[in-house]
């Protein structure tokens, strides 16, 4: 078992250690520029926008989907309204066949 204490990062203030083995310091330093630029902040606001209209959209398009919604919705009225109309076809040809001299 290794009984060495866990190496902890030096804490300076808030920021997030970084240990150099992933990226380059030319690639950090290129990534912290890219995330400091106010044009780059606003484009990536830009997308988030842009992602949240997209989808709206596609909710709003899916013809497939509303149609399924709003028929589950109203299958209990159209069986209802079936119902009724069989009703009232068998009660006009029951009272047709009372009507009629036999």
């Amino acid at each position: 078992m290794d009984e060495r204490p866990e190496e902890q990062a030096p804490a300076v203030d808030d920021l997030p250690y970084v240990d150099g083995s992933a990226m380059t310091s030319e690639e950090l330093r290129a990534e912290v520029a890219r995330a400091t630029d106010p044009d780059v902040q606003r484009i990536e606001e830009v997308r988030e926008d842009l992602a949240v209209t997209v989808e709206e959209l596609s909710t709003r398009l899916d013809v497939r989907r509303q149609f399924s919604q709003r028929l589950s919705r109203a299958w209990p009225a159209v069986v209802a309204v079936a119902g009724l109309l069989a009703a009232v076809v068998v009660w006009r040809r029951r009272s047709r066949r009372g009507d009629t001299p036999g």
